[in-house]
This record gives structure tokens, sequence and C-alpha cells, in this order.
């Protein structure tokens, strides 16, 4: 008797679901298509020619994001062939592996779409590159006061903070061509498998038959209607068309694709887990990869990255200037105070609200999944889908409790937790407000006993405040609920420790040097004890932030 839920495996070759094939009498595995074309000369060796000559394709991940609007808007009938989407992916032919396979609906649309996969792969250009113009116009502002510059460029260049958003938005819509991820590939079914022009061969046959024989225009062979991975739609002439059959062939090699694509990302939508195609890819690399290699871009993930910069820009707007006084000490621990309860209080709320749509979206429809209710653009798919569903896992109604039982509870584990870069994404913008408070400290302070080391404890002060505090300051917000133990109070103290720990930081430039050595040996204990918290919160029964053994949620 099968296992209800079947255990991942990685199939070989000859186990792989062949997309768009049927078994024929004599167990050959032969395409319906091929069938019509084997009536016609020579047509049976040309389609298996086509099947041979096909080789696996990918498109450069820093091409892909350039492209990315037009090509997920869709492509008109009236298309010119420089449009081409497939021309996209000519720079990986024969590529031995790929790093990643796009999984999304075509149902959604193109602008937020191509948001979150910027977003997903620039995470790391926006924070380095905002953090290095912070610091390059800190550094540049305090050579000119040592060199005791006073001219024109100095009142004109811009403060620390405005230099870090501009990086910021830099980075979101170009760090994919200064990062060396520009060049991974990717499999996007439009991009990767030659689309034919349906629509021309249909006119095209047509004229030809009214031309030649007007009156035997009504046994024209009829159109039929297929759709791509994800939903994408396509129109079939089953005739002896090259595009056709090379559409047909890269189709059939979906199978391949999800075998030698290192990571499934996909791209979540309410309208995803409805639609048959999307269901079937992800099951189909579940079946064959660890849960761990499927990341999963929410709009939770791409809110959160986008909270830092736009609180910092509202909270300019409103008080006209994020700098306080350097002198005083109370005013600087309520800042950041504020800043870490509003960022907190956002994720909170951010978590509730993505939690009901999930729930309601997807949460309450997986637990009852049924492939029959699922969405098909062309239902002649349907029964194809289902024989390579059998013969993955025996019968549908093992393929459904996999559904139902594993793929909903990883789903739900994933989107209790906020991924560490997230959060540094989020609080980065405290790095632009320190760097520019500690610049106009310096510079209006008369008389100051070591510099540079006030310096270096502000900044790695900072530092850890955003790489160890923050995180494990966001991760409380959402547990606080579920899990109310000495472990979250002894945590909030510490995250209040940080702020403290920032006027002792102040204190070094009347007291003198002898504060440093404290400053660091607390800033220190406070980074190991907050780093073990984050290891060891998690209530029993949780998934903990550094489980392998659940997809990832960007």
């Amino acid at each position: 008797m099968p296992n209800s839920a079947p255990d991942c495996r990685c199939a070989a070759d000859a186990e792989l679901p062949q997309l768009i094939t049927k078994k024929a009498d004599d167990s050959e595995e032969e395409c319906e298509w091929d069938r019509n074309i084997a009536k016609e000369p020579g047509g049976r060796n040309r389609a298996v020619n086509v099947h041979q000559q096909i080789q696996l394709r990918g498109v450069r991940l820093g091409t892909l994001l350039q492209n990315s609007i037009g090509l997920f808007k869709g492509e008109s009938p009236e298309a010119a062939d420089d449009d081409d989407p497939y021309k996209l992916s000519k720079e990986c032919k024969e590529d031995p592996g790929l790093d990643y396979f796009l999984s999304h609906a075509w149902t959604m649309s193109s602008i937020p779409k191509t948001l979150f996969l910027l977003v997903h792969f620039n995470r790391k250009a926006m924070i380095v590159l905002s953090t290095i113009l912070a610091l390059l116009v800190g550094i540049v502002k305090l050579v000119m006061f040592i060199m005791k510059y006073d001219g024109w460029m100095m009142s004109m260049m811009p403060g620390s903070i405005n230099a870090g958003i501009v990086g910021y938005f830099l980075g979101l819509f170009f760090g994919h061509w200064i990062l060396p991820t520009r060049k991974k590939t990717i499999f996007v079914d439009k991009a990767c498998i030659r689309q034919c022009r349906a629509r021309h061969d249909m006119e095209y046959d047509k004229e030809l038959l009214e031309k030649d024989n007007p009156e035997e225009t009504h046994i024209m062979p009829a159109m039929r209607q297929r759709t791509l991975s994800s939903g994408s739609k396509i129109m079939s002439d089953p005739t002896d068309c090259p595009a056709c059959l090379e559409m047909k062939a890269g189709i059939d090699r979906i199978g391949d694709y999800l075998e030698h694509s290192s990571t499934l990302l996909v791209v979540l939508h309410c309208d995803y887990f409805t639609r048959l195609w999307c269901v079937y890819e992800f099951a189909c690399f579940l079946r064959r990869h660890k849960p761990k290699d499927i990341h999963i871009i929410s709009p939770q993930g791409v809110a959160l990255c986008l909270i830092g910069p736009v609180l910092i820009i509202t909270l300019k707007v409103l008080k006209g200037s994020l700098l306080e006084s350097p002198h005083e000490y109370i005013v600087s621990f309520l800042t950041g105070l504020v800043w870490l309860l509003i960022d907190m209080i956002a994720v909170c709320e951010l978590s509730d609200y993505t939690s009901k749509t999930l729930s309601e979206n997807i949460g309450v429809p997986l637990r009852s999944f049924k492939i029959a209710e699922t969405h098909c653009a062309f239902e002649s798919d349907r029964d194809l889908i289902y024989d390579n569903i059998g013969q993955d896992y025996g019968r549908i109604s093992l393929f459904e409790s996999f559904i139902q039982q594993r793929v909903s509870q990883s789903l739900i584990d994933a989107h209790l937790r906020v991924p560490c870069l997230t959060c540094i994404a989020m609080a980065i913008p405290i790095f632009w407000a320190s760097t520019e408070r500690t610049v106009q400290w310096v510079t209006t302070m008369s008389e100051i006993s070591h510099p540079g080391a006030l310096i270096a404890a502000e900044m790695v002060m900072v530092i850890i405040y955003i790489s160890v505090t923050y995180p494990i300051a966001v991760s409380i917000m959402i547990r606080v609920r579920r899990c109310l133990k000495s472990k979250i109070l002894l945590a909030l103290t510490l995250t209040l420790g940080a702020c403290v720990a920032q006027v002792f930081v102040r204190k070094c430039g009347e007291s003198g040097p002898q504060w440093f050595t404290l400053v660091m040996a607390v800033t220190l204990l406070h980074a190991f004890t907050v780093a073990w918290l984050h290891r060891n919160l998690w209530p029993a029964g949780m998934p903990s932030p550094i489980d392998k053994c659940a997809p990832t949620v960007h």
C-alpha cells in the first residue's frame, strides 16, 4: 500500500515526467501530435529530429531583470521579430545547469512581479550601495572639515541620509549589474521555449487553401489551443510547422528543466495554487529536490524591505531634518527607540495582514486542495498533466494529500519568519542617520579627545544594532502573542541596552577614552547574548529561523 505522503526522491531521467505525452499500445511513449505528423511523408523523422536537437536554455539574470516588464506583459500578435522573448536566452545555450526555475502565475500583473524580483535579487546591492554612498559623503565632509574648507561645495553637498536613499533605490533598479549574480541563469518558459506565432500560421494556411481549393476550405484542420508552463496561452496548429514542433519539444522537457534547476523561485500570488500548471511545477520540483531549495517571494518581504526608506523619507518631510543635537543624549536615545517601535509595529501589523491574506486565499484552499478545482487555461492540458501526476505519485489522491499536508504546512511555517537580510534592509536607514549625526557631532564640537575612537565606537554600535539586535527585536514582535516567556523580557531589555550603549558612546566625548573599553565590552557581550537568544528563543514545535527543512520566504 503506498504511503499517503511520498518522500522526496531524485528520479532518474527515465522516470522524469514527460509532459504532453501518452502511452501507446506498444508501451512506447508517443505524442498525439507526433502521431498526426507521422501520417505525412517524412513527418515522423522530422519530429524525432526536432526532439533530439532541442537544448536546455536559460536567461541571464541581469537580462531578465532588465527586460522583465516587457516579458511579463505578454506578446501581442503584431509583435515584431526583434521582440521575440526567445532571443533573451541565446546567451545560455546548452547550459549544464540552471540556477533558478521561475514559477509564477501569468494572471499576476507585470509591474508588481518585476518589483518582487528586483527586491529579491538586489537586496544586497541596495544595502551595500547605500552604505557606501552614506559613508563616502560622511568621509568627504570630515576631510573638508579637517582641511578647514568652507566653500560652496560644503554647503551644497547632501547629507548621508539623502545619499543613502539615492544609493538604496539605485541598488534596487540597477543592482543586478554590479553583483556576480547577474551571470546566473534562470528558466522562464516564454524566453526559454520557442513560441509559435499560431495566428500567422493559421491565416497563412487558410489563405493557401482558399487560393488553391476554395471549395475545400472546410477541411482545414481545427486549431488547437494549448498552454505553456505557468499558464502562458498559445495556439498550435497540428501540422508540419517547425516552430510548433520545436515549441512542443521544449514543453516536453519541462521535467528536465526542473531536474537541472538548483532552486525553484516562486512568485507568490493569490491565484498561484489555483493554477494547475503552477501546482504541478511546485509538486514536481519538490518531488526531486529538498524543500530548502524552494524560495518563495511574497509581498510581505518586499513591503518590509521598503519600510525603512519610506519611514525615513516621511520623517524628513515631517520634521525637515532627522539630525539631533549631539548634547541631548535623551533625545538621541528616544530617536532610536521610536524608530525601533515604529518598525516593529509595522512588521507586526503587516504580518497579521499577510497571515490573514494567506489563510483566506492560500492556506484554506491548500488544506482542502482538490485538483479538480484548479483552473487551466485550456482543459485539453488537464488529462495530460493527470497522466504525468499518476506516473510520479501513483494516484491523484496521493498527490492531493501531498499538497494538503506537506506543501500547506511548509508555506505556513515559512511565513512565520523574517529573514535577517530583510531586517537589515529595513534598518539600514538607521546607519545613514547615525553617519550624518556623527559627522555633525564631530564638526560642531570644539574639542574632542580621540575623535577616531569615538567615531569607531559609534559605527560599531550601530552596525551591531542593525545586524544583531534589530532582527531579534522584529522576531520577538512576531512571536510575542504566541510565546510569553522570560527570554522575551531579557531580549527586550538587551534591545533597550543597545540604545543606552549609544548614550555611553556620547559620554566618551566628555569623559575621555576611559569609557571606550567599557563600551566595547558591553557591545560584545550584548552581541553574543542576542545571538544566543536568536537561536534558542523559538518555542518548541515551531520552526527555527535556521531550519533547513522548510522553504524560505523572502
